[in-house]
């Protein structure tokens, strides 16, 4: 009796042993998996789905265990392989045991793919006549007859269609089938796809609910009409244009199914007060132009009901002080259409110049995606001297600009091209001192022919239609030199001389400028350029060219850039630097 008690002991003990996973029988290092047959997708999708890859680092997994995962990957493979067409794949699979650990290695025939032999798209209307611009529907699905069956596409398509009968005021449009018919022996697939629209909903009143703007004011804003389609992407762009205005602190956009007039749909805007109304800033700077600055600013994003604001900035630097005010009056399309009222007093010095400003002016300004346009009026006082000549000038000066603006991104730019084309112009019989017309384009293009390289070029051509230029203030003369302009030389040091020598500025200006720039590592880029330019009176005279390096660093607001140029066109080719910082169009 005690011997067939420990035989049935010793039994039992044998089983758990073979049943329990012990530390003795653990993989050793680690799992190498290696796929073969497949790439691309198919490579990646098959790796992600397998769980003897996914578990390949665990530590103490058993012989079982990595068996029963490898037994497991012939599944995962078909499943992995199904939503790109591939039903009927034939899979090697081998599990082997290494001195380092185990390898398994799967070898992938995917086999020939599902192809669609039929697309059907039904769209219902329940009796009611389909909107024209969703009649074509069905040609929009992104799969036909003879392609490929993908199943990433197929969802892709189910979900555009609806969305395009969102767009067009179909807002309770569903599926009333979807289905794919696979015939694995004949390879070929029918997707069948049936749309009960319902009725076609309409864009009902518009309801604000807030007090701090002017509800006529406000109701220029909204980007439909009442009786149009209603579409819930035109209320995410009115949600967007209203919080692109900084008048609000938040904004709520919806359109009330449930509370449908029949098929007008009312639509609810909630608009709160900002946080603050003011906006206060404070800055250190340094640019080699105008040497070290403080400058400090007031904006006041919503001065009344009417949507008016006011802008005002202080900068005192070693070279160049400014004051700007700017009052501002939405018109027309409050979005890109503004009313600038603005003063300023500005005064500079560089070499044998010292200049004082005042300006007080109005413009109409029009800023839309990439175009912005305006004209204006100013009306000028200033007080200068060049060498030792000291005089007062008064210019009311119309003005008129123009501009466009294209980059995949304005700050940090791969591809991209900034036009503008400036002119102005006095009579001498309009209270002005001096008759002139003077026109400016310049311009600014950026390509990246190759990764991690950029070609910058800049360039600017300016005109003066004068008598002569000591007949205009040195702000409306023309110059070269500095950071923004000819590298190597100090600001607005080219331009013409007189007798004595001293630097009078030109009718003409002529600029251009040639970059390439190098990624090194992460934000961290160099750059070598060449420079040519000067403000001129006669097209015989030299221009002044410089040539250097630079170190870039890019930052989320622009880059930092740190330029050494040599000022070729000066005896002994003197090196200058030239630290600036800012976006690049």
């Amino acid at each position: 009796m005690k011997k067939s008690k420990w035989m049935t002991i010793s039994r039992l003990f044998l089983v758990f042993l073979l049943l329990v996973p012990l530390p003795l029988q653990a993989a050793d290092d680690f799992i190498d998996v290696t796929i073969q047959g497949i790439d691309g997708i198919l490579y990646d999708n098959v790796l992600a789905s397998l769980s003897i890859y996914s578990k390949r680092g665990e530590k103490d997994l058993s012989r079982w265990q990595v068996e029963r995962l490898h037994r497991t990957a012939d599944e995962e493979i078909g499943r992995a392989l199904e939503p790109f067409g591939y039903y009927s794949p034939e899979i090697e699979a081998e599990l082997l045991r290494r001195d380092s650990g185990w390898q398994a290695v799967y070898t992938i025939n995917p086999g020939e793919p599902v192809r669609i032999s039929l697309v059907s798209v039904l769209v219902d209307t329940a009796g009611a006549e389909l909107a024209e611009e969703v009649k074509n529907i069905a040609g929009d699905f992104p799969l036909e007859k003879g392609d490929t069956l993908n199943h990433t596409l197929y969802q892709q398509g189910k979900k555009n269609l609806l969305q395009q009968l969102f767009a067009y005021g179909y807002v309770r449009a569903e599926y009333s089938r979807s289905q794919i018919l696979v015939n694995r022996a004949a390879r070929d697939a029918e997707i069948h796809l049936n749309i009960k629209t319902g009725s076609r909903y309409l864009f009902g009143g518009t309801i604000f609910n807030q007090e701090l703007l002017d509800p006529d004011f406000l109701a220029k804003f909204i980007n439909y009409q009442k009786g149009e389609p209603f579409s819930r992407s035109k209320l995410i762009q009115l949600q967007q244009n209203l919080y692109q205005t900084n008048y609000f602190g938040q904004v709520i956009v919806r359109g009330d199914i449930e509370k449908a007039d029949g098929l007008y749909i009312p639509v609810y805007v909630s608009l709160s007060e900002p946080e603050y109304f003011n906006r206060y800033s404070f800055g250190l700077g340094y640019a080699t132009d105008h040497g070290p600055r403080i400058k400090a600013g007031w904006d006041n994003r919503l001065f009344n009901r009417h949507g008016h604001n006011v802008i005002s900035e202080i900068q005192l630097a070693e070279r160049e002080s400014r004051l700007d005010f700017i009052y501002g009056i939405p018109v027309n399309d409050p979005q890109t259409d503004k009313m600038l009222f603005g003063a300023m007093y500005n005064e500079k010095d560089w070499e044998d110049t010292e200049t004082r400003v005042f300006k007080g002016g109005l413009s109409y300004d029009h800023k839309g995606g990439w175009v912005k346009y305006g004209i204006g009026l100013d009306v000028q006082s200033e007080k200068y001297q060049v060498g030792d000549i000291t005089e007062n000038s008064f210019f009311p000066i119309p003005n008129a600009s123009w501009s466009v603006v294209y980059g995949d991104d304005l700050l940090h730019t791969g591809n991209g091209a900034l036009f503008a084309v400036n002119l102005k112009g006095a009579a001498e019989e309009i209270l002005a001192d001096a008759s002139f017309l003077q026109g400016l384009v310049s311009g600014k293009l950026i390509t990246t022919p190759i990764e991690s390289v950029r070609l910058i070029g800049r360039f600017a051509l300016g005109s003066t239609l004068v008598d002569t230029v000591d007949d205009l203030p040195p702000s409306l003369r023309f110059y070269a030199g500095g950071d923004q302009s000819v590298r190597g030389y100090d600001y607005n040091e080219l331009g013409s001389t007189d007798d004595s020598g001293t630097v009078t500025g030109g009718k003409y200006l002529v600029f251009g400028s040639i970059e390439v720039e190098k990624t090194v590592y992460q934000n961290w880029s160099i750059a070598a350029f060449f420079d040519v330019g000067k403000g001129i009176n006669n097209f015989d005279e030299d221009l002044g060219e410089g040539a250097g390096m630079g170190l870039r660093y890019r930052l989320p607001f622009g880059q930092i850039r740190l330029d050494v140029a040599s000022a070729l066109s000066k005896e002994g080719n003197p090196v200058r630097l030239h630290l600036t910082l800012g976006g690049d169009l």
